[in-house]
């Protein structure tokens, strides 16, 4: 997992996504950060399954891209920029070769954020994507 989080976040460096969150793109959740910023989360789904029962070289991975942001706007236009650096993308992972990135699923979902001792309303956008790699 940690070689693919790492190709991950490698991929996202020098990107208008990454500009887009100015560079705040976090490996598990954080506290007490500026918006927007966006966490990865890996892997959403159990341990990961293979591909086939008779060949253990295969992995297929959920993980999830989590944006907040304070406006839809905003929120949107950076969940634009995600879909393009990463549906059905390429990359380099040590050990192992990226066979799939695909988009399976996002929703939005209206938040309440405590900061500063304020609620604040915030917008996050969970999109989740399926990763297939294999040995090699």
């Amino acid at each position: 997992m940690y070689n693919l989080t790492k190709a991950i976040i490698t991929k996202a460096a020098a990107s208008t996504f990454l500009s887009s969150i100015s560079g705040r793109l976090y490996n598990g959740t954080t506290e007490n950060t500026d918006y927007p910023y966006c966490c990865i989360i890996l892997p959403v789904s159990n341990d990961p399954q293979s591909l086939s029962s008779f060949d253990k070289d295969y992995e297929i991975v959920r993980m999830q891209f989590s944006i907040f942001s304070k406006t839809v706007s905003d929120a949107l236009l950076i969940y634009g920029y995600l879909t393009t650096l990463y549906d059905d993308c390429t990359f380099s992972i040590t050990g192992r070769t990226l066979i799939k990135m695909e988009r399976i699923n996002t929703t939005m979902i209206p938040e309440e954020h405590s900061v500063s001792d304020t609620v604040i309303q915030v917008r996050h956008i969970a999109t989740d994507y399926l990763i297939a790699t294999k040995v090699g």
